[in-house]
């Protein structure tokens, strides 16, 4: 059974050159549209760590300065989560996956968006978090440091630093998707 950690040093394991490579081998890229903004969205939630305390809390002065790190922590989460998740979605990219084969190093990202699935109508493990989210029937711990989805029957438990290395990665497949479309636009292939 493949878990997030293993997905996560598979994907740990790809280059940023091997990537945009097989992208373009592929011909999966995506254009500027929304994701100029989801980009600088996601940049924003580096900056969210230093957040000025009364910001974080939102105006509560009730809340006790020991829980602030863990909402302020909470908050990049389900902002990063919202934005990688839900906002950057492109079923162009995502189902394009379908067609990478096993030796392409695209297929560990095939695992994010077709893991779980036997058929290709049942919900994805991006999908299920999509849902999650969207719904708001996630929960992160008391402690901060495991996030649980939620969708329907399905839920799945998620040390945080591991998830939060999951969004860079999806992240960093439309970063680099955008730069082979910017690439293709430039050279006209």
């Amino acid at each position: 059974m493949t878990t997030i950690n293993n997905i996560i040093q598979k994907l740990n394991q790809v280059s940023d050159n091997k990537l945009k490579n097989e992208l373009q081998k592929y011909k999966l890229s995506i254009s500027i549209d929304k994701y100029n903004t989801a980009f600088s969205c996601f940049g924003v939630t580096k900056l969210l760590s230093g957040l000025d305390v009364d910001i974080v809390r939102g105006g509560l002065k009730e809340i006790p300065a020991p829980y602030i790190e863990g909402i302020r922590w909470s908050s990049i989460i389900v902002f990063r989560a919202y934005i990688t998740f839900v906002y950057m979605r492109s079923d162009i990219l995502e189902r394009g996956l379908d067609r990478v084969d096993n030796s392409s190093c695209l297929k560990v990202y095939k695992e994010v968006f077709r893991a779980g699935c036997r058929n290709k109508s049942e919900d994805t493990l991006a999908q299920h978090i999509r849902n999650s989210l969207c719904h708001g029937s996630f929960k992160i711990s008391d402690d901060f440091n495991i996030i649980q989805f939620n969708d329907r029957k399905w839920n799945i438990h998620i040390n945080v630093k591991e998830f939060d290395s999951l969004c860079y990665h999806i992240y960093r497949l439309y970063r680099l998707a955008f730069e082979v479309k910017s690439k293709i636009n430039e050279n006209g292939t």
